[in-house]
């Protein structure tokens, strides 16, 4: 009898855990598909102790009007810091960026927050913005990240990846 009411406990307390929606636990609660096109993404690492922040941005507020931003090493204490603009940026590679993040769904990631409590430790971020004012922000560092939000990172760092390469 004991014993099934410790299971019965138990399970209602993997079910509460799983189920629970709290800030900064990692937990992310299924969040619907936003209604309009993404016409921002970024991704970037801000590195501690004055090593600055590394970070790419894909601007299509504007249909006629793609940019793409390159930054590396802002703020830096030690390295000087490179930025461009390239412009203009064909519709194609705005098409491929509407399909990757249809695969991604990186709207199921917005509050996510898994933030080390030890110093030291680079922080990574994805930023969107839908042409619908939906923004989704997510936000980590090194430690036990869940492995959907840096798949999505990679791949959004890697479509990125021949423009830093210009550098």
């Amino acid at each position: 009898m004991n014993t099934i009411k410790t299971l019965i406990l138990l399970i209602a307390m993997i079910t509460t855990a799983i189920s629970a929606d709290a800030e900064g636990t990692g937990v992310m609660k299924k969040k619907k598909r936003p209604e309009g096109r993404p016409i921002y993404c970024s991704y970037s690492v801000t590195r501690p102790a004055g090593q600055g922040k590394d970070f790419c941005e894909f601007v299509a507020d504007k249909e006629d009007s793609i940019t793409v931003v390159v930054c590396l090493n802002a703020n830096s204490d030690f390295e000087r810091q490179m930025r461009c603009e390239f412009i203009p940026i064909p519709r194609t590679k705005l098409i491929r960026l509407w399909n990757l993040l249809d695969d991604l769904k990186p709207w199921e990631f917005d509050g996510y927050e898994q933030l080390s409590e030890e110093d030291g430790a680079p922080i990574y971020r994805i930023f969107m913005e839908y042409s619908d004012g939906r923004e989704c922000n997510a936000r980590w560092s090194i430690r036990d990240p869940k492995p959907n939000v840096v798949k999505a990172y990679d791949a959004i760092k890697n479509f990125f990846t021949e423009w830093r390469n210009q550098f």
